[in-house]
């Protein structure tokens, strides 16, 4: 059944992707572009959590987009930041709660057993 128009969305995790720190979006606006042009669109939604990946850094171990991290979250207080893409270690993962993120999304370094859970 359809969701009465009166009754509030359910929050929302906007994804950021981007490709060496470069947005990748249909949005000729947004395409290309850093990080941090994502966030207009993110205050505009209400976002509550947003994922920060860097696809050309998914599985590298090249270490995360701090940078990009950072950028996001500071502009962005309030809002759960999460980062996806080269953390290879646990320094990796202090240096992103350290660039302003709530926690990351780890696969490789798990499945090469250079993090344990």
């Amino acid at each position: 059944t359809a969701r009465p128009l009166a009754e509030p969305a359910p929050p929302l995790m906007l994804s950021v992707d981007m490709r060496e720190g470069k947005l990748i979006s249909p949005d000729p606006q947004l395409a290309g572009r850093g990080p941090a042009a994502a966030v207009p669109l993110a205050k505009r939604l209400g976002v509550r959590e947003l994922l920060v990946t860097d696809l050309a850094r998914v599985g590298r171990g090249s270490g995360p987009s701090l940078g990009a991290v950072a950028q996001i979250a500071g502009a962005l207080p309030g809002v759960a930041i999460y980062a996806a893409g080269g953390v290879r270690h646990e320094d990796d993962l202090r240096a992103l709660e350290s660039a302003g993120a709530t926690g990351a999304l780890v696969a490789t370094s798990l499945h090469e057993r250079r993090l344990r859970p």
